[in-house]
């Protein structure tokens, strides 16, 4: 029995090492947790994981003390943005907010300044939207550079601004896999023969430990 516990001690190891390893998606909260950049020239940088991949921010206008959010999402090779979901909004009723996005490592351009020209995508987003993937409104902003479909690997620099009443916002930036399945080969009867050979063997070391 001995030998039992430490075996399911190992395996129980194990299996919350592989947990931890899998589950790698972002969630960032900058109502709890440190805010987000307000510095367009060093945002802060989230890496994609296949998945849900959540960032709640909060922003606010000029008269109600600034606070606009700069941040990089890496997509790393073999996988895309495919869904932009905004999960949650809370704001004034009418209060809108606007998300801009730009290719690259920082937001070249001054919010001051920025014209739609400047940018990959953007939208104006509140209520409305909650529930919603809109990734396809992003990429469809009229006068933007403009893109269609997922977003692909590479890194991605997004503006979010409110110049009103502040309000609050959940997007899940989901992740899919662009990889093909990996096979799952057969045992051959050798291998299984083996297998059943091991685990009779540990079986017969447990009781006699």
């Amino acid at each position: 029995m001995k030998g039992t516990d430490k075996m399911m001690r190992f395996g129980l190891a194990l299996l919350l090492l592989c947990v931890a390893v899998s589950v790698s998606a972002f969630e960032y909260d900058d109502t709890v947790q440190p805010d987000i950049s307000d510095d367009r020239l060093a945002p802060d940088r989230f890496v994609l994981a296949l998945g849900d991949n959540r960032l709640t921010s909060a922003q606010q206008g000029d008269a109600f003390g600034r606070d606009i959010d700069y941040f990089v999402i890496e997509v790393p090779a073999g996988l895309v943005i495919d869904a932009v979901f905004l999960e949650r909004y809370e704001a004034d009723p009418g209060n809108l907010a606007f998300l801009g996005l730009q290719e690259g490592t920082i937001f070249s351009v001054d919010p001051a300044a920025a014209t739609a020209a400047d940018l990959l995508g953007g939208i104006v987003f509140g209520a409305p939207q909650v529930g919603q993937d809109v990734l396809s409104e992003i990429g469809t902003l009229a006068g933007a550079q403009g893109f269609t479909g997922p977003l692909q690997p590479g890194s991605y620099a997004f503006w979010v601004q409110q110049t009103g009443p502040p309000n609050e916002g959940t997007l899940n930036f989901r992740g899919r896999s662009t990889l093909p399945p990996r096979p799952v080969p057969a045992l051959a009867p050798w291998s299984i023969a083996t297998l059943a050979l091991l685990v009779l063997l540990v079986g017969l070391y447990s009781r006699r430990v």
